[in-house]
């Protein structure tokens, strides 16, 4: 009989525990069905298989019904100089949630103590924004133009606010 096993594995560098009220974990797979590891890759292979497990880079959580959500990524993880890991997908979702934001890059390393962000702004809300404030800029201009940069920049703060962790 073919089985998978799923189990979680505690990433307490980005705050989940597998033995918490609510599992979280990277999620480790075992069974026969699985690959035996990267074809020529055996420095891959060691990093995601461990004791038998395949260690997917995905964050999941138990459900009450004993289904997995998966909810981050390990992968994306990485740590400022100060010491503090960030998720760099978190942050660009919840800002991705501001609507004036049409798609927006997240960047930071470890030799760094900030994150910089590109932000694009959404087209229409720009200009539906411009026209409200009697602009008549065409969409290029508006980027530059400074009021509306500062009106992007506390629309993310608020956003940012709105979404921070408790």
């Amino acid at each position: 009989m073919t089985t998978i096993e799923a189990r979680l594995e505690s990433v307490p560098e980005m705050g989940y525990d597998a033995l918490s009220n609510v599992p979280r974990g990277e999620i480790c797979l075992r069974g026969n069905t699985l690959f035996f590891g990267y074809h020529k890759r055996e420095d891959l292979t060691k990093e995601v298989m461990v004791d038998g497990w395949f260690h997917t880079g995905d964050i999941g959580e138990w459900q009450s019904n004993r289904a997995m959500k998966i909810i981050d990524r390990k992968k994306n993880l990485f740590k400022l100089s100060q010491g503090e890991y960030i998720a760099v997908e978190n942050i660009e979702n919840k800002y991705l949630q501001c609507p004036l934001i049409a798609s927006i890059w997240v960047y930071g390393n470890n030799f760094e103590s900030f994150l910089v962000a590109v932000v694009v702004p959404e087209r229409k809300a720009i200009e539906d924004w411009a026209k409200e404030h009697n602009l008549t800029d065409d969409f290029k201009s508006l980027c530059n133009n400074l009021k509306a940069r500062k009106h992007i920049l506390d629309e993310l703060n608020n956003t940012g606010q709105k979404h921070q962790r408790i």
